[in-house]
């Protein structure tokens, strides 16, 4: 079985403690999905929340979501 790997392409800071990154998810070297994560650094924690993960087959329907016209 393949290994999953996580690669950051970015990060957005949409707060003072809270960063939303998206990363690559990769499984025997091809990329299968995009990750967008919550990651917060505060006093009580660091590290990344829950987040979502869109398989690549669904990205452009994913981004649509954001089209305005």
């Amino acid at each position: 079985m393949a290994e999953v790997e996580f690669k950051e392409v970015g990060r957005v800071r949409s707060s003072d403690t809270t960063d939303i990154v998206v990363s690559e998810v990769m499984k025997g070297g091809k990329v299968v999905g995009y990750s967008i994560n919550k990651y917060v650094d505060t006093d009580s924690f660091t590290g990344f929340t829950k987040g979502i993960m869109v398989p690549i087959g669904k990205v452009e329907e994913f981004l649509r979501l954001f089209k305005r016209e």
